[in-house]
């Protein structure tokens, strides 16, 4: 059974991915989860400079839902393009997630990881809870491909993909801003703009009062917007990410269009064997159905629909 799937010249052994924000850029810590079966790995989104971030409480969880306001903490780029240079002769690709609170800055730390050993970059445009970053950049096409443009001439030559926001009515309008700007792809999506209050204590969950919603709660929106860009963008290389639990939420956005998947709270909930898991469901409901390959299982949703 080949699991392979390709996107943009990165190679993945199996389709699913750490998404961003869920460990930190240690490179012990990345090498941990690659050495337990994910196929690669997007970093923790880093900035030109270091990030405290939030205090905590900064995660709540239910089964209904994951809450979060980390607050985009980061040792800053020169730190992480040190971690990378640990990581240099594993041979799994490691996506950087960029931020930046202008179009230089997202610039300026896309040149300086492209020039490391990673294998692409991550424009993280959509985070919901941190002012002045994320998803301001998000708020207008015009701002998307200001960003992206930029991004694009110092990446040398290597895929940047657009993490968008879950914005059912905005989502084809910002993706075509971004290809046109040059992205190489999409990751869709990042968390949505929610909070959550203790009942008890009559305070909110979180020190920074909102968050951003992932898990179960998100899925349904993360698989529409990527069935949106599918069925506008139809050469275009996606990443789903959202409430991946296990291998019938991947098929999901297999079936919606994706090509590779992401997973972050699942982490958290089911640990770094995780991924192996849902490996092994997919490539049993593919020997079920007489999938030979990842490439023939897409192709075949991709016709139905």
């Amino acid at each position: 059974m080949d699991m392979g799937v390709t996107m943009c010249g990165i190679t993945l052994e199996t389709p699913f991915v750490l998404a961003s924000g869920i460990l930190g850029n240690e490179h012990s810590l990345i090498k941990r989860v690659l050495d337990a079966g994910a196929a690669g790995a997007v970093t923790k989104t880093v900035f030109a400079q270091e990030r405290k971030g939030y205090p905590p409480p900064v995660y709540y969880y239910t089964e209904s839902y994951s809450l979060n306001a980390v607050g985009l903490p980061t040792s800053g780029v020169d730190h992480l393009i040190n971690e990378l240079e640990q990581l240099r002769d594993q041979p799994k690709p490691i996506i950087v997630s960029v931020g930046g609170f202008s179009a230089d800055e997202y610039a300026y730390v896309t040149k300086l990881v492209s020039r490391s050993c990673a294998s692409g970059v991550e424009l993280n445009l959509s985070c919901p809870h941190v002012e002045g970053t994320g998803e301001e950049f998000s708020s207008s096409e015009d701002l998307v491909y200001a960003v992206v443009s930029g991004a694009v001439k110092v990446a040398s030559g290597k895929p940047v993909f657009v993490k968008l926001p879950p914005s059912p009515e905005k989502i084809v309008g910002l993706g075509r801003a971004s290809l046109e700007a040059g992205a190489s792809g999409f990751t869709a999506t990042n968390t949505v703009k929610g909070m959550a209050f203790d009942t008890e204590l009559a305070v909110p969950v979180l020190y920074n009062t909102f968050g951003g919603v992932s898990g179960k709660a998100l899925h349904p929106l993360a698989v529409y917007c990527v069935y949106a860009l599918r069925k506008n963008f139809p050469e275009a290389p996606i990443f789903g990410v959202g409430g991946v639990l296990d291998h019938r939420d991947a098929l999901e956005f297999f079936l919606a269009g994706a090509d590779a998947v992401q997973i972050g709270t699942a982490v958290g909930t089911k640990g770094v064997s995780v991924f192996a898991d849902i490996a092994r469901g997919l490539e049993l409901y593919m020997k079920r159905k007489g999938f030979r390959s990842m490439n023939e299982m897409i192709s075949a949703f991709r016709v139905q629909r």
